[in-house]
């Protein structure tokens, strides 16, 4: 992935021989406030041909088995077609449904079959045990990279705007 700044507000990510200038929506395929199912949202996404979007796991991952197969094609089609393709940890949706079940090892488990541009890392909400927060941060970013069939991970650190800066200064620079 390489980014171009071209003004404070204005950059280009470029992945694969794709581009796009931010700002950008990524239209957010998910069962949380829509009426669409995950599949339909795809497939109007990719017939109006637009240039990019992030699916969630979670969604994919409690799709029925048949029609799991096909979004996950189409999801890895569009990747391939020159779409923007975002997958999201799927955190986000377990909230909102209440799933407290919801696992790295399920996120592990549409990882390794979906071909993607950008994952966000499976992340942990902030606990007031930094160090352990901190290190189990670490770990879990480590893990969605080295599970991603393709793309880039894009990690997910949750903290107060103060410590954040020092977070990431003292522990992921030394790791």
């Amino acid at each position: 992935m390489q980014i171009m700044k071209e003004s404070p507000r204005v950059f280009s990510l470029e992945e694969y021989k794709k581009a796009i200038k931010t700002p950008f929506f990524f239209p957010a395929v998910s069962t949380v406030k829509t009426n669409f199912s995950p599949l339909e949202y795809v497939d109007l996404l990719k017939k109006v041909r637009y240039p990019g979007y992030l699916v969630s796991a979670y969604d994919i991952f409690y799709t029925k088995e048949k029609e799991k197969k096909d979004l996950i094609n189409k999801v890895s089609e569009s990747t391939e077609q020159g779409i923007f393709t975002f997958l999201d940890s799927g955190n986000y949706e377990s909230f909102w449904h209440n799933d407290s079940k919801w696992s790295m090892k399920n996120l592990e488990s549409i990882l390794s079959k979906i071909t993607v541009d950008l994952c966000f890392s499976y992340d942990l909400f902030w606990n007031n045990k930094e160090k352990e927060y901190i290190r189990e941060t670490i770990t879990l970013i480590a893990k969605t990279a080295a599970l991603q069939k393709s793309g880039t991970t894009v990690p997910i650190i949750h903290s107060t705007p103060d410590l954040i800066p020092k977070i990431i200064k003292r522990d992921f620079q030394g790791v």
